[in-house]
């Protein structure tokens, strides 16, 4: 595997306009001019993955290092429906920095099918051959260019995700 995803369209770019959705459920329209500044992560996850409840821990921890705003943490859900999804980002969000893409939206799909991170459930729906179960973390240090290309998984140390995320 390479070491780096490149996409077509810058991830802001690709944002510009859309809404997503922060802890508790507001829903805001991102402010695209900030994404850029500072390190941009997403993370393919899903609520029911036991992965991914092994994994958001140590995101968790890695974060409680960073000051807030010093990275925008975008989670790209697999969940089965907007309900189960509004609840995993209410209940499991420790920090109003991070925020989801609905599910409906169809950048979900698009970001999934770019980086083959997804569920193995959703196999079908996306099209494309799975590079990476989830979780997934990749980031991105450029303004959204350019991505890393191993993602960070549930057998990283905090230590690499923070690293990941530094500035």
């Amino acid at each position: 595997m390479d070491d780096s995803n490149t996409l077509a369209t810058p991830l802001p770019a690709m944002l510009s306009g859309k809404t997503i959705l922060k802890k508790m459920g507001n829903s805001i329209t991102i402010p695209t001019h900030q994404l850029g500044a500072r390190p941009i992560a997403l993370l393919f996850c899903m609520s029911e993955c036991p992965d991914c409840q092994a994994f958001q821990p140590k995101l968790e921890a890695a974060t409680e290092n960073l000051p807030v705003g010093s990275a925008d943490i975008i989670v790209v859900s697999s969940e089965k429906d907007a309900k189960t999804q509004f609840e995993h980002v209410s209940n499991n969000f420790k920090r109003d920095d991070w925020s989801t893409i609905p599910l409906d939206d169809e950048l979900t799909i698009e970001l999934k099918r770019n980086f083959g991170a997804f569920a193995g459930s959703e196999a079908e729906a996306v099209g494309v051959k799975r590079r990476a179960g989830i979780p997934a973390l990749y980031t991105s240090h450029d303004g959204g260019k350019t991505w890393s290309g191993t993602p960070l998984n549930e057998n990283a140390s905090v230590e690499d995700i923070t690293k990941a995320l530094a500035p």
